[in-house]
């Protein structure tokens, strides 16, 4: 049984970590920056305007639970960091394009992380392959820098999908929850502020009950990103 300490493991945690908390930074950074375009300046006025990691942090949801999964057997990095404050006077559509620009960030991302892993693994000769067990990463005894560089950049367009597509899911308090709110009749909006009470139940079914089916595009990306580069 292959140990939670692993040392595949520990090496990949400490490689890819920086990328992960990056694109976790970038996406808060995002909605932050929208939000002060839509005329809302909360998140600038409490320091959220930044690439600094300090002010995004969230010790359960930036560190405890990626560091976890990473070193568990489930073999991929998921997190959250502290969500933007907004004003509560902000209007329906402005929160939905305050929303929406947070998942439009991860997606940016993706392809600079692509074209990076492809410069990487063409110049030096390292790639990936899925193997019996997961992850291969070809390469990375002969050229240790560059497969180190390569598996930061792959697995940063990798988690740019996850964090893109998952924020997306129409269910509170994810991006997608304050989009799919703008488009509801009134009597919508009304149940669904009801819902947002038992809004991390059903979060917590999508992950753990229906997670393998959610996660399927993600897999597909996977596997189109292994065939691209």
């Amino acid at each position: 049984m292959d140990s939670m300490l692993s040392a595949d493991k520990i090496q990949h945690l400490l490689v890819t970590y920086p990328v992960f908390l990056f694109s976790l930074v970038f996406h808060e950074y995002a909605h932050a920056w929208m939000g002060l375009k839509r005329g809302d300046d909360l998140a600038k006025a409490q320091g959220r305007l930044t690439l600094n990691p300090l002010p995004h942090m969230d010790p359960i949801g930036t560190f405890a639970m990626p560091v976890f999964l990473m070193l568990s057997n489930f073999g991929f990095m998921f997190g959250y960091a502290k969500p933007v404050p907004m004003n509560p006077r902000t209007s329906s559509k402005d929160m939905a394009i305050v929303a929406l620009a947070g998942p439009i960030s991860n997606i940016m991302l993706i392809p600079v992380f692509l074209a990076a892993a492809f410069a990487i693994g063409k110049t030096f000769g390292v790639s990936v392959m899925l193997g019996d067990h997961g992850m291969v990463w070809v390469g990375m005894e002969e050229h240790p820098i560059a497969g180190a560089l390569f598996m930061m950049m792959f697995s940063g367009a990798v988690w740019n999908v996850v964090l893109a597509y998952f924020n997306m899911l129409p269910v509170p308090p994810l991006d997608g929850s304050k989009v799919l709110y703008y488009f509801l009749p009134m009597k919508g909006r009304e149940l669904f502020r009801q819902f947002q009470r038992y809004s991390w139940i059903a979060l917590l079914l999508v992950i753990f009950v229906f997670g393998s089916i959610v996660f399927i595009p993600v897999v597909l990306a996977q596997l189109i990103f292994i065939g691209l580069l």
